[in-house]
Formats: C-alpha cells, structure tokens, sequence
C-alpha cells in the first residue's frame, strides 16, 4: 500500500504563540506557509501572518497531530487528538466534520486506487473508510470482481434501451393525446342528449307540437322517408325531408310512448360535396330543396327490457319556420329481426349506414403526403387493408362485422399526385387509429405523412 504522511518541518512561531502551540504543520498546501493549532484555535498563516482561523469546540482540548486529506473535489486538515478527530475543509476554512470514540485513525491508500482515504475504528466496534466527502463500503471486494463488472455493465446497457423505449412510448402517447384532445371539437357540436321523456309528461309535450302544426299547416317540412337500422347494440332511426324554404335552428324531438330511462342522441346531418366525394355533416340550417337526415339513436336496451311488446317512438323535426308532421316508428325485437335480414337496395343502404356511423361514431380530417413519391395506388392499398369502394362519390368503407375495421370508412379528395385530404370515419378511435397504422404501414411511399388536417 501507498502511505500518505507529512513531515513536521520546523518553522518559525510568532513570539506570542510559542507557549500555546500544542502542535503545527509546515507547508501543508499549496500557498499555506504554516498551521497551527493551540488549545482553542487552530490557526492558518502566510507570510508570517494569520490569514484564517476556526474555532476548535470545547471538547477538542489537545491537538496531537496534523495531517492533509485529498478528495475527489476538495482537501481536508485532518486534527487528531485523543479518542477525537476533527476534518477541517480546506478551501472554506470550516470545521466540516467530526468524529468521537476514534480508538485509532490512519491515511493510507487502502483500496489501491492511487488516492488517500481515511480510515477510523471506533470503540463502538464501528469502522469508516473516507475521502472527507464519500464514505466507502468496507464489505465490498476491491477492485470489483470482472464477471460482476460484466454484468453490471449488460445491465446498464439493458436499462438504457429500457429507458430510451419507455420515453419512445411516451411521445407516442403524447401525440395520441394531443389527437384525442384535437378531436373534441368534432364532438360537442354533433350530439344532443335527450333523455327519453316518461308517459306521464307525453302529452304536456305534445300539445305544444300540435300548436305548431296547427299554424304551419302549408307543411313547411316534409317527411320523404324513414328508416331504421341496427349497429351493434344501438337502433338507428332516421328521418329524411325537404323543405320549399330555407329553415334554421334546426332540430329533432322525439317521444316516448312507453316509460323508459334511456338516453339517446340525436343530429341533423346533410350530405355536402367537397370536389368528386360526398360526406355527412352535421348542421342546424338546410337550404330550400335540399334534402336533410333527422338521425336518432337509442339503445337496444329500450326494446329487450321493454314491458310491453311493442315500442313506439313519435319523432318530429322542428325549426323556427315550423314543424313537421309527427312520424311515428314502432320497434320490437320481430321488426328488428326483420329489418335485418330484409333486403335494401344498396344505395340506400349505404346511405342509412354511413349516416349510422358518422352519428354514433367518431370522425377526423387528414391530410396525407409523400414529397418523394406518389399516391398513385392509394386505392389498391384501401382495397388491400379490407375496404371496398362505396357507392356513387363516398370513398371506401367496412361494414364486414368479422374484420377488424368493422365500422369504418375513407372518403377522400385529391389536390394533386402527392397529396390528398381524408374524411376518417369510425365507431371509436381504437378502430381509427388501427386504420391510420395500417396506411403507414402499407405499400405507400416510404415518407408518407399522415396528418391532422389545419384549415
């Protein structure tokens, strides 16, 4: 082992310091031409004057050696007396700390790692290993054993990629909040909820509307047709009408004859035209001659626990110009069968559908592009992800209850080769969000960019 010791050399002591110099040190560090230590003080001098001084606690009567203590960042006075031991930092001049009970104390090189470091036994049976600021593990083997090294050092590296996943992740979770929370937008103006009205209050309600009919009898809105579907565990009724005038403030109200505590939701949705495609809307105002869709949804749930066989909903579309006749739609579990399994004309059908989806669900518009190539095949890859064309200008869609997109549609406008923007359709986000995996993950150019359309 390296030995770390100083040699008093003998200096001179001012007249006045003589007789109380219990010990002294000379040229202990760089710039310090002697310390010194008396019963209460220990003492720094340069040039023969005191440059700094520390008062020594009342306890610490007799300074019997001096010594210096190197660390990593600083140095140290080591004050040794008996059964005590005082660590004075160098730099501040600062008693920085102490030790009682100290049966012997050496500075050695104990660990082989070309430094000092102090090391104490106390009577308490208790032993340190220091460097002044760093206490060292006495049980630990020094150096470290290689295969310990080795895995110590896998391990880091296995945390790292662990920690460099973890943050990958959440970014990606940022962004997928970011989209949720752009997304809310889309809602809040699309759904009203109005929950069912008791038979108690029927008539209180209805009264009203049959004041209105009764001052709008030129029928200023006229019902065409009406349908109703089943998605899932949800019964969609719609309502499509015209009107020879413009009407605003739109909206649909509805009755239920039977008693029930559900909750449903209601739009008014219109089809507008965005270059060669089509897609819903939801809107309060329709234009003369234009035909609008008054969509309700209710759960199934309101027909399977019904009490009575048969229930019937009264809907009517009102606006500030007048009303509607009131269209009343029967649902039991036979008629819902049978609006299963009856034949549509497919046009039609997809109509109901997509007004089905587009209320019920959720919806986002993206852009998508690629600077180093084209989107040329764009609809070989929808076809190719499991859509099929749409009819007339409405994209793709899915309505395969067995596939994964089950629920979803596309209905998109070129605005050159590299460059499209995309109508996303879709019973929930999970099934939005696989959608745009799978277009990033398909045969499009490498740098295709999928992104929240900003008007």
């Amino acid at each position: 082992m390296n030995e770390y010791g100083r040699i008093n050399v003998e200096g001179d002591i001012p007249t006045e310091f003589q007789d109380k110099v219990k010990c002294k040190l000379s040229a202990p560090w760089p710039g310090v031409d002697l310390v010194l230590a008396t019963h209460q003080h220990f003492i720094e001098m340069k040039n023969n004057l005191i440059s700094r001084t520390v008062k020594l606690p009342e306890e610490f009567d007799c300074v019997e050696k001096i010594n210096i203590l190197p660390s990593e960042t600083d140095w140290f006075y080591v004050l040794f007396a008996t059964e005590k031991l005082i660590l004075v930092n160098g730099p501040s001049f600062k008693i920085f700390k102490a030790f009682d009970n100290v049966e012997s104390a050496e500075i050695k090189d104990f660990i082989d790692v070309g430094k000092p470091l102090l090391f104490l036994e106390l009577s308490t049976g208790e032993s340190v290993l220091t460097d002044g600021l760093q206490n060292y593990d006495l049980k630990q083997a020094w150096p470290p054993d290689e295969a310990n090294q080795a895995v110590n050092n896998t391990i880091a590296k296995r945390l790292k990629l662990t920690s460099d996943h973890v943050k990958t992740e959440e970014q990606k979770l940022v962004s997928l909040k970011r989209f949720v929370d752009e997304s809310y937008r889309c809602l809040a103006h699309k759904y009203n909820h109005n929950p069912t009205i008791q038979e108690s209050s029927f008539q209180g309600v209805i009264n009203p509307l049959n004041d209105c009919y009764e001052k709008s009898k030129n029928n200023v809105i006229q019902i065409s047709e009406k349908h109703v579907d089943v998605w899932q565990d949800r019964i969609v009724c719609i309502l499509s009408f015209q009107s020879r005038i413009a009407l605003d403030n739109l909206q649909l109200q509805s009755v239920c004859e039977e008693p029930s505590t559900v909750t449903t939701k209601s739009v008014i949705a219109v089809f507008r035209e965005d270059g060669q495609s089509l897609y819903p809307e939801a809107t309060d105002h329709l234009e003369p001659e234009e035909t609008g869709f008054a969509i309700l949804i209710v759960p199934t749930s309101l027909v399977t626990l019904a009490t009575s066989e048969t229930v019937h909903i009264n809907m009517s579309v009102k606006a500030s110009q007048g009303c509607s006749t009131v269209d009343s739609i029967e649902l039991s579990t036979q008629t819902l069968a049978s609006k299963l399994d009856k034949p549509q004309n497919p046009s039609t059908k997809f109509l109901v559908d997509i007004l089905a989806v587009f209320s019920m669900g959720v919806q986002e518009v993206v852009k998508i592009s690629s600077d180093l190539g084209n989107l040329a095949e764009f609809e070989k890859v929808l076809e190719e992800c499991g859509l099929e064309k749409s009819v007339n200008r409405f994209g793709y869609h899915c309505w395969k209850k067995e596939h994964m997109l089950f629920g979803s549609a596309i209905i998109y406008k070129r605005k050159s080769p590299q460059e499209l923007s995309a109508r996303l359709y879709a019973l929930n986000y999970s099934t939005l969000g696989l959608v745009v995996k799978l277009l990033q993950k398909s045969k499009l150019p490498c740098d295709t960019k999928i992104s929240l359309f900003k008007s």
